[in-house]
């Protein structure tokens, strides 16, 4: 960009999008109008902008805790167009009370789908279970989906 003076303000406002972006000049001047502004886009970056993914639960508690499996799905978005691909980490889920031996508590149904033990200590805490999942693009996230008494 050659045309910028100082007071155009360029680069006070920033999207990214993959390997694009869209850079402000608020009081850019454009011929003989002051102030008018511009926006600048740059293709073919080196780099993609970090995704952030956002991760649902459906249903986001489990109950009632009858120790029966029930069933969470996941799903997975970020600020695309396309929601992103993802899957559940299996072997990086936690929960915070002692895991029962026999059977497994978690249960890995299908990439976004897993069943998980309805189970709380009596007069205990809620068991709560710490779903990692990793996206295509390396982009990760976790959810907790917990064992509640009530709805």
């Amino acid at each position: 960009m050659s045309d910028g003076a100082a007071n155009d303000n360029f680069g006070i406002s920033v999207a990214l999008s993959g390997d694009t972006a869209l850079v402000g000049a608020y009081a850019d001047d454009v011929g003989a109008t002051s102030d008018q502004g511009s926006a600048y886009v740059f293709t073919g970056l080196p780099f993609s902008a970090p995704s952030t993914i956002t991760l649902t639960a459906a249903p986001p508690n489990i109950f009632p805790a009858d120790r029966r499996y029930k069933r969470a799905t996941l799903t997975a978005s970020d600020r695309s167009l396309t929601p992103p691909s993802c899957s559940i980490d299996f072997n990086a889920v936690t929960q915070n009370t002692p895991q029962q031996s026999v059977p497994a508590d978690v249960v890995l149904v299908a990439p976004m789908i897993i069943d998980l033990r309805a189970e709380r200590p009596v007069g205990g805490t809620n068991r709560k279970y710490t779903i990692p999942v990793t996206c295509t693009g390396g982009g990760t996230a976790q959810i907790v989906v917990e064992v509640t008494g009530v709805r």
